[in-house]
């Protein structure tokens, strides 16, 4: 006999389906409110974070403008009463700048802007200068031409730098941080051409002397590509006083001179410039979620479009100023290592900036490797003229340079001097540099003095 067994099959019953559906539906708003609470919290986290980085901006900039008006020592003459950014404006302008007239411009700088048309350097006087100064030898008639036809302008800027402060107004709002460098770059470029030029020896040193001022003028703007210029202008500073130590027999009354100069000089250093960048940098980001350093200053204002408003678009620019932060860091501590050791430090330096996920970060970071490098440049030409001039003084002294001098560190050499040199009757204390090949001397920036 056959059996047959059969298989009863039925269906969830209602009340088990509506159970699941409760809890999936549950377990979804308990997902998506975590969700929320956690897109609340981030959203929270950077807006107070964003707030407290503009309180802390708010007081660096303080900071920076308390720096800038603290007293500096007069480098030359006697000081008088006023401002020298007025000084270098008025300069600018006369020099041929576009722009509104300034009111207290002297008579004779008017006079002079007019017998000048107005002009700024052509191409082919700013090439004779360079070529001179790069170079050496005779100053091209285009260049003679030129020292002659500009000359009379800086005394606007000699007065600028017997000033007792330069206030430079700083407004990291508005970015307004690099005034007229061109025209500033061209007035030292006269200066240095002129100081290498001349067959007088107090014109010499006076050029060279007001070079250097003229850069401590600059290195207390906050802007980099001022802190970069002043590098550039004491650089030539240096070239024209070391020059003169090679050209003509100076009495100890001038080395005196010199050396006083070169003891009010600060230090070398781009960090305030790099905190400078940095702020600018935050400003500007700041500005895109509408906050701002002065109350009531909107990004339209500022000519900014805002696309992405809201609570989003504040956490991708928190996200992003962290990023801004980790580079700015990285850059300050490798910049402060010594020369050897910044050369790898640069090198992984660009490697994590190409190859990170901050997008703003890599667009608004600077590799300022490269400018240390021309502080270290700085910094050795400094050690350079001082060995120089106490090579002059021990010449005066006894009659002859001295058969060796101790001089200071080499910044390209860890733990090891400047170099000296004395060949028939010349001396010359140089640096290795930054290619690390001992050359005699024959690549430097600093000329050999020689025995008058």
């Amino acid at each position: 006999m056959q059996h047959l067994h059969r298989v009863k099959v039925s269906a969830n019953p209602p009340r088990r389906r509506r159970r699941i559906g409760w809890a999936l539906g549950l377990g979804a708003l308990a997902l998506a409110a975590l969700v929320a609470a956690g897109v609340w919290a981030l959203c929270h986290r950077a807006s107070r974070e964003l707030d407290e980085r503009l309180l802390r901006i708010r007081r660096d900039v303080a900071a920076f403008d308390e720096q800038a008006s603290a007293p500096r020592p007069v480098l030359l003459g006697e000081p008088a009463a006023g401002n020298a950014a007025d000084d270098y404006e008025a300069l600018n302008w006369a020099w041929g700048a576009e722009g509104e007239l300034p009111a207290d411009l002297p008579p004779e700088v008017l006079a002079e802007r007019e017998a000048l048309g107005s002009q700024p350097l052509s191409d082919e006087e700013s090439e004779a200068l360079g070529v001179f100064l790069e170079d050496g030898g005779p100053l091209s008639a285009a260049g003679v031409r030129v020292l002659a036809r500009r000359l009379p302008l800086l005394h606007h800027l000699r007065a600028g730098l017997r000033r007792t402060r330069c206030d430079w107004g700083h407004d990291f709002a508005l970015g307004s941080m690099a005034p007229f460098p061109d025209c500033l770059r061209e007035v030292a470029t006269m200066l240095a051409a002129h100081g290498l030029h001349t067959d007088d020896p107090q014109r010499a040193l006076d050029a060279g002397l007001e070079l250097l001022a003229f850069a401590q003028d600059f290195d207390r703007h906050p802007a980099l590509i001022m802190g970069l210029l002043a590098s550039r202008i004491e650089r030539r500073g240096v070239q024209v006083l070391a020059r003169a130590l090679e050209r003509f027999p100076l009495d100890a009354q001038q080395l005196e001179r010199v050396e006083a100069v070169l003891d009010t000089l600060a230090e070398p250093d781009l960090r305030p410039h790099l905190e400078a960048t940095r702020i600018e940098v935050e400003v500007d980001f700041l500005a895109t979620t509408g906050r701002y350093l002065r109350p009531g200053l909107e990004c339209e204002d500022l000519g900014l479009i805002r696309e992405d408003e809201g609570p989003l678009s504040e956490v991708f620019m928190w996200r992003e100023l962290q990023g801004v932060d980790h580079f700015h860091r990285l850059h300050v501590e490798g910049t402060a290592l010594p020369f050897p050791q910044r050369v790898g430090i640069e090198t992984r330096f660009e490697e994590e900036l190409d190859s990170t996920t901050f997008m703003m970060a890599k667009i608004a970071t600077l590799n300022c490797f490269p400018a240390e490098i021309g502080l270290d440049e700085q910094r050795a030409l400094r050690g350079c003229l001082r060995g120089l001039l106490a090579a002059h003084r021990h010449r005066l002294e006894h009659g002859r340079f001295p058969e060796a001098l101790e001089l200071a560190a080499d910044p390209f050499r860890t733990g090891a001097p400047l170099r000296y040199r004395l060949e028939g009757g010349r001396v010359q204390v140089y640096s290795i540099g930054e290619n690390q090949v001992d050359d005699g001397g024959a690549g430097g920036d600093v000329s050999p003095g020689s025995n008058p």
